[in-house]
């Protein structure tokens, strides 16, 4: 989904989201057989979401869906066709991805090629 929003996806560096922002977290199971997406519906309200897991790579996107998973590609020049939708998340990282401030309801899409990998999702809404 194509967006104006100059930083979306973008972690904001310039401020701890932690001070101001209420966190809702939980643990999601990916499905198996692996390589089908798992969705997370998300408040409107969010601002972000912190992901983590210990077990494999996983593919995340916002309101689309990841990848789909490609063999690495070989050669001097790689084509800009060459890349799929979506970020990773590595095994023992913390990654964030920012949410438009549109409130609407958005999607978090989750992908691996492993099976019952558990992700944690951190969601950071408005304080109330």
């Amino acid at each position: 989904m194509k967006t104006l929003w100059a930083g979306f996806g973008i972690p904001p560096d310039n401020c701890a989201a932690t001070d101001f922002f209420a966190q809702r977290q939980l643990r999601v199971t990916l499905q198996d057989p692996p390589q089908l997406v798992t969705r997370v519906t998300l408040s409107p309200t969010a601002h972000a979401v912190n992901l983590w897991t210990s077990l494999a790579p996983v593919l995340y996107n916002v309101d689309e869906d990841p990848g789909p998973l490609a063999p690495p590609t070989l050669g001097g020049l790689v084509d800009v066709t060459a890349f799929r939708p979506g970020g990773v998340l590595m095994p023992g990282g913390w990654q964030q991805a920012v949410l438009p401030l549109d409130g609407l309801t958005h999607t978090l899409h989750l992908l691996s090629e492993e099976p019952y990998v558990t992700v944690w999702v951190v969601m950071l809404e408005e304080a109330v």
